[in-house]
């Protein structure tokens, strides 16, 4: 429907690059993004115009992964993937600030949200330069936490770590 990858094909090109980014030793990073309140779209509009939502948000994020080892996928539900290789935290960052600002500049109504009359994303940021000792399951959980922290801290939040160790998501920026 969204016509980006699904998430069976997000996690085989993750676990490529994982292993490409410990032979080259590059940084991996990686974005979890939820829109936010998506159950009220489709309780308000329908599921129609919701799926029209999915598919004009899909081509957003997709677009912000325009080289070829970057991917963007449909991770389940209103949850996206978007892996950027051989990417630093500082890129990754300006990266995911250009896909909240092209989203935001849509003004796609929400009017029921209790964040705002218009979508908004929670998104959790991290980056890591794995080792043969690390596992890409640890970096996605990882990832998954600082997505919660986005959440919790009122949505519409982009929670970036700060540190490059792969399970550490104890010290990190929120960005409103």
């Amino acid at each position: 429907m969204t016509g980006i990858p699904n998430r069976r094909k997000f996690e085989e090109t993750l676990s490529q690059q994982w292993k490409r980014s410990i032979r080259m030793k590059t940084p991996i990073s990686l974005a979890m993004i939820d829109i936010d309140h998506f159950k009220q779209v489709n309780d308000t509009y329908g599921h129609s115009i919701g799926d029209k939502y999915l598919t004009v948000l899909s081509s957003i994020f997709s677009r912000s992964t325009n080289r070829p080892d970057d991917i963007c996928a449909r991770y389940g539900g209103e949850e996206f993937a978007v892996l950027l290789g051989a990417t630093d935290r500082v890129g990754a960052v300006k990266v995911i600030d250009k896909l909240i600002k092209n989203v935001r500049n849509l003004n796609i109504p929400n009017e029921n949200a209790s964040t705002k009359p218009f979508i908004t994303l929670s998104i959790g940021l991290k980056t890591v330069y794995p080792s043969q000792n690390d596992n890409y399951e640890d970096f996605l959980l990882a990832v998954d936490k600082l997505l919660y922290v986005a959440k919790t801290a009122g949505r519409d939040t982009l929670a970036v770590s700060l540190l490059s160790e792969k399970d550490d998501t104890t010290e990190f920026e929120l960005v409103k």
